[in-house]
């Protein structure tokens, strides 16, 4: 029973870590994609 709990604790955690690791991927990707526009609209850039 025990052993249950705390399985369910760091499965609970990991997927809260997960979690906040992919939100800070997609707001890195997104912040790089929006500097990569603004750079390209003062240059044309080709990726």
């Amino acid at each position: 029973m025990h052993i249950l709990k705390v399985k369910f604790v760091v499965e609970r955690s990991l997927s809260n870590s997960i979690n906040t690791l992919t939100e800070l991927y997609i707001t890195g990707v997104s912040a790089m994609f929006y500097s990569l526009k603004k750079i390209s609209k003062n240059h044309t850039l080709y990726i």
